[in-house]
């Protein structure tokens, strides 16, 4: 009880540091859609069966998402840099940046080959989750020093939950009526098909919007929190907050 009372009169003590951390949601519900993979790829592939190359199978979705998630650790290290060179808000902007114009190019990649696709809604877009996932990270830790853990659980859960928000999205757009794919697992009704592609629009433009109003609240804390910090957060913190959320 105790505890909690200190986070609450923390919390009350912080008004600034909470709109920080909505900031940082807002984004980390984006940076969370990369778990929408499961959902999404029947339509994807389904599309690319019917319109492009009968050849792609269901299997070929499993390199999407892995390079979505090898994106997502190639650049955390130089995530760490930039936000400690630009700050939380410019580095968020340039992550969000980054994948929701990979997410919204895959409107035309998905008319010309899988390979491109694997490129935008793949390697793409899995960077940009690097590059944004640190920066909000780390301002949180910042702004709620004596309450770090709380901070990263509110981030993360952020991030875990945005893929149950969004695959509610994507699904309500793309096959509104819940049509189930026919016995071969594919899709063929035109009427769902022809809007795959108008998804990725649609996510790439429902991200930046709420990317950009969420960096426009993350900065970071004045000098005398940061003063009032006993460490500044590590990159190993960050870290382990991430292995955390993969958990």
């Amino acid at each position: 009880m105790t505890s909690l009372f200190q986070i609450w009169t923390t919390v009350k003590q912080n008004n600034q540091g909470i709109l920080v951390i909505f900031g940082a949601i807002l984004v980390q519900l984006t940076l969370g859609t990369i778990f929408t993979a499961g959902n999404l790829g029947p339509y994807l592939i389904s599309y690319l069966r019917d319109d492009k190359d009968p050849n792609v199978t269901s299997s070929d979705m499993v390199w999407i998402n892995a390079a979505q998630v090898a994106g997502q650790g190639a650049l955390m290290p130089l995530g760490g840099i930039l936000e400690r060179k630009l700050g939380p808000r410019l580095t968020g902007l340039i992550g969000s940046a980054v994948m929701s114009i990979g997410t919204a190019v895959t409107y035309f990649t998905i008319d010309k080959s899988y390979l491109l696709v694997l490129l935008t809604y793949g390697v793409i877009f899995g960077l940009g989750v690097s590059v944004g996932y640190i920066a909000m990270i780390a301002v949180g830790m910042r702004w709620f020093p004596e309450n770090r853990g709380v901070v990263n659980g509110v981030t993360i859960g952020a991030f875990g939950f945005g893929s149950f928000v969004f695959n509610q999205i994507q699904t309500a757009f793309l096959n509104p009526l819940n049509v189930s794919p026919l016995k071969d697992g594919y899709f063929h009704n035109s009427g769902i098909l022809d809007r795959v592609p108008q998804v990725f629009l649609l996510s790439g433009g429902i991200y930046a919007s709420m990317q950009l109003i969420g960096c426009m609240f993350v900065k970071n804390p004045p000098k005398t929190v940061i003063e009032a910090t006993v460490t500044e957060p590590s990159m190993s913190e960050i870290g382990r907050a991430s292995c955390r959320e993969r958990v």
